[in-house]
């Protein structure tokens, strides 16, 4: 500051020269708190002395601190001697300690000989029993082995004979379990979420049944569920038979080979229910019409079979005449006109013929109408279910295949109805038109029996005439 202090006053002096002697020395007594141009001579005098005094005692100051910097010098230069020497001997002893490591793991390596390889193969099979036996139904029942196969997973050194042995005892309960029919009370998730303790049987490893049906295993939670969607009847009825009696009992049984996968597939399986829903509008459509053709035809085929048993009757009863069926009708045309000439006799039985084969062959054209129109709506549910899986390829782009599974399964299912129904169908109009035939036949058969015998009539009165 002192420094300062006098440049500033220096440059103050120098301004009386340039900028005017009697500005210059105003300022500068001003600033130097000098009345005179002496006054500000004397005490640049006087600060320049003092400042020269603390000059002098900052260098006397330095001067005797010399002596202690080169001491610090010295104590540093030992001590870096020191550490020299510390890090020799530390070298050394990690050379020393690394080769007796190696030799000791050389004769640890020679004393395991074929036991070295243990470590990995306990490992391996404690890692794979583990995600095995975390997925097996028989964990619901026996959950509490699970955290010992997992410290013998877990551990990062050689297994000790207690471990292996515990290892062994789980996998051979394991395979013991696998090969019981077990019965026993657990907590059972029903549909409605609510915890039950029921009677459970377990078929080994495959799956496990309840008095509602089949259970499926949560493996997270180590619990057991019962399916929202149970199979057919008849599996039920077999699995339920094992809640009589004893277990021990030979039982047909049924399990899920695949240990309960086939039954979680199971419950993605569409029903007919489900089906009709994905083939939509034009499906209903499909089966409406399927529906009324069944209808009439199976009204047709119970007339028809009405009308041709009374038919077989009257055959075998040609002398009682029966009005209520076509045969009849006909005997009764030709007994009325039994007098007349044969071709009156010839009009009068086909007028008769004609007006019963439209009674009989009523309906057949409309089954096979609707045979006809059955398979195009299905083609056209083919086609509007592709419009629609295209119009969502636009929208969301192919990346995701089941946005467009609906459009798929409606083209898909539209086709499979619109067969379903056209194939029965077409086989009800060829029966009914076949049962349609029969008795037309029979009719004409008929028809030209009774002219012969009309004919054969009129020959013999004519010859006993003449």
């Amino acid at each position: 500051m002192n420094y300062i202090k006098l440049m500033n006053r220096f440059n103050i002096i120098k301004g009386l020269f340039k900028g005017g002697v009697i500005v210059a020395a105003f300022v500068c007594a001003t600033t130097l708190h000098a009345s005179n141009l002496d006054d500000l001579l004397d005490q640049v005098k006087s600060d320049g002395k003092v400042e020269s005094k603390v000059h002098k005692q900052r260098e006397q100051l330095f001067l005797s601190n010399q002596n202690n910097q080169t001491q610090l010098v010295k104590q540093s230069i030992t001590a870096i001697d020191d550490a020299t020497e510390l890090k020799l001997r530390l070298d050394a002893l990690l050379k020393s300690n690394t080769k007796l490591i190696t030799n000791l793991e050389n004769e640890i390596e020679n004393k395991a000989g074929d036991l070295s390889n243990v470590f990995s193969i306990v490992h391996q099979v404690s890692a794979d029993q583990n995600v095995a036996i975390r997925q097996s139904v028989i964990s619901a029942q026996f959950s509490n082995r699970l955290q010992s196969l997992s410290d013998i997973e877990d551990k990062n050194e050689l297994p000790k004979i207690e471990d292996l042995k515990q290892l062994w005892l789980i996998l051979q309960h394991q395979m013991t379990q696998s090969a019981n029919v077990s019965k026993t009370k657990q907590q059972v998730t029903s549909k409605d979420g609510v915890q039950l303790n029921i009677d459970v049987v377990r078929f080994g490893g495959f799956n496990a049944v309840s008095d509602n049906g089949f259970l499926s295993y949560y493996a997270p939670t180590h619990s057991l569920l019962t399916l929202i969607k149970q199979p057919q009847n008849k599996y039920l009825k077999k699995s339920s038979n094992w809640f009589d009696g004893s277990t021990s009992v030979l039982k047909e049984v049924v399990i899920d080979p695949s240990l309960g996968d086939i039954l979680q597939l199971y419950l993605l399986k569409p029903t007919i229910k489900d089906r009709i829903k994905q083939a939509g509008l034009v499906g209903y459509a499909i089966i409406f019409i399927g529906l009324i053709g069944a209808c009439v035809a199976l009204w047709r085929l119970i007339y028809l079979s009405s009308v041709n048993k009374k038919v077989q009757k009257q055959i075998k009863n040609l002398d009682q005449i029966q009005l209520d069926n076509p045969l009849g009708h006909l005997l009764n045309v030709a007994k009325t006109n039994n007098h007349t000439n044969t071709d009156l006799l010839e009009s009068k039985l086909e007028e008769s013929i004609l007006t019963h084969v439209p009674q009989l062959d009523k309906g057949t054209n409309f089954i096979k109408l609707l045979a006809a129109v059955a398979p195009l709506l299905g083609l056209l549910g083919t086609v509007t279910g592709m419009i629609a899986t295209f119009q969502t390829i636009v929208d969301l782009g192919s990346s995701d295949p089941q946005s467009m599974a609906g459009g798929i399964s409606q083209a898909l299912l539209t086709t499979v109805f619109g067969l379903l129904a056209a194939v029965p169908l077409l086989f009800c109009h060829s029966f009914v038109t076949s049962k349609v035939r029969a008795l037309t036949v029979i009719l004409s058969q008929q028809s030209a029996g009774l002219l012969a015998l009309h004919i054969k009539k009129n020959d013999t009165n004519l010859s006993e005439s003449k």
